[in-house]
């Protein structure tokens, strides 16, 4: 099954130069890494677009029908966990393909019109450098930076499927 969270690479959506706001947003909170997540073109997964400290994490797969990053963007309402092992939803499959154990995270979703479109996350990971816990505040940032994000993909992507 991990196969499935490593397909080949897909089309591109934006250079690493489009997406600065994430990188920068990892300059104003306390998160080892930040993760672009959009849908993959079959709509089975969230698939890895953009982390600015992990290049080789672009092109890994979430399945929507399992872990956090994917309740954000079926639900399209943001998250803030502190502790991710005492979540039931938390899937650890990303992190034992990366080998990393995530430990906090805040996500939230990326709108394009009134659809989500993808998933902002942030993370802690075990014996990374941030030891601040996440906050309110952070999640805020986080949600800004998904609105530019979302700016982004609008003028990026090409349209697609049935017009608006």
């Amino acid at each position: 099954m991990a196969d499935e969270s490593q397909p080949p690479p897909g089309p591109s959506r934006g250079s690493p130069d489009d997406f600065q706001c994430v990188a920068d947003l990892l300059a104003r909170i306390p998160a080892d890494e930040a993760t672009v997540w959009v849908e993959s073109e079959e709509g089975h997964f969230l698939e890895a677009i953009h982390n600015p400290r992990a290049a080789g994490f672009e092109g890994m797969r979430q399945p929507l029908d399992r872990g956090l990053i994917s309740q954000v963007f079926v639900t399209g309402l943001p998250l803030l966990e502190s502790d991710v092992t005492q979540r039931t939803a938390h899937d650890p499959t990303v992190d034992s393909i990366v080998g990393q154990r995530t430990t906090a995270m805040m996500a939230a979703p990326i709108f394009s019109d009134a659809d989500v479109a993808g998933v902002l996350s942030a993370v802690q990971v075990e014996g990374g450098s941030q030891t601040q816990e996440l906050e309110p505040a952070h999640l805020a940032e986080l949600e800004h930076t998904a609105q530019q994000v979302a700016e982004i993909l609008d003028r990026s992507l090409p349209a697609a499927g049935p017009e608006k």
